[in-house]
């Protein structure tokens, strides 16, 4: 963060009213704009960790995948191996 410790000293009522404006107006932006950074930074914080969680989820369900392929790989065969290949129903 910012420290502000400066413009918080300042005797705003030396200044003439035009410049006052100007610098209270000036430091109302910059709070604007730190609040709104802070937002952004939790924000992005947030993706972040969703975005871990969504690559786990999918390197999980690509393994299921995989697997659930090599199933049907070997259901195929079975069903439409050549006949001294396929198995018996009881051995199924």
């Amino acid at each position: 963060m910012l420290k502000f410790d400066v413009l918080k000293n300042l005797d705003l009522d030396t200044l003439p009213a035009d410049v006052r404006d100007a610098v209270l107006a000036a430091q109302k932006e910059v709070f604007k704009l730190v609040t709104q950074n802070v937002g952004l930074v939790r924000k992005a914080t947030k993706l972040t960790e969703s975005n871990a969680a969504l690559a786990m989820q999918k390197a999980e369900l690509g393994a299921l995948n995989a697997h659930l392929e090599h199933f049907v790989k070997e259901l195929n065969h079975v069903i439409d191996g050549t006949r001294s290949e396929k198995l018996m129903e009881d051995e199924r």
